[in-house]
């Protein structure tokens, strides 16, 4: 592992941060049983990361970016914090950084909990996150599936 980053809407954040609306209400979560709010969310994703992307603030202006990024660093005074404008970041800012230290995630508040065999759920269960690897012998054409996805959001805003 290299960096632990987490990427904050810049936009909306403020609003997300002061809600009390659980995951379960917005379906974000796996586990009916678990009341655990956004903003926890929120709070204990920023918290974590050692470099977090600040992006849509393209969208804020001065003031709003300063409290955002004010906000962000009494959070987490130690992480690095990137802006990004239209969404875009360097790879070298993020891939490569060698931020991760187990030292110091050790001393996270439930390093151990989230350690003990049994007490952890993965993240992909507990929010009910899911990948997939594509493969196929012919090229992949990112174009293609652009045009693809365009013409699927057309028909759902139809």
């Amino acid at each position: 592992m290299d960096t632990m980053v987490t990427v904050v809407d810049g936009s909306c954040f403020m609003k997300e941060l002061e809600t009390l609306e659980s995951l379960q209400a917005r379906n974000c979560h796996a586990n009916p049983k678990d009341q655990q709010t956004i903003s926890y969310l929120l709070y204990d994703q920023v918290e974590f990361a050692n470099m977090i992307v600040l992006y849509k603030c393209d969208l804020m202006n001065d003031n709003k970016k300063a409290m955002v990024k004010g906000l962000i660093a009494r959070m987490n005074p130690t992480a690095k914090l990137i802006e990004s404008l239209y969404s875009n970041v360097p790879l070298e800012m993020v891939l490569g950084t060698g931020l991760f230290s187990m030292t110091e995630a050790e001393k996270h508040k439930v390093w151990l909990q989230e350690a003990r065999i049994g007490e952890h759920t993965p993240e992909t269960e507990e929010y009910g996150i899911g990948s997939f690897t594509y493969r196929a012998i012919r090229p992949f054409l990112p174009k293609k599936f652009d045009n693809i996805m365009d013409a699927i959001l057309q028909k759902l805003q139809a």
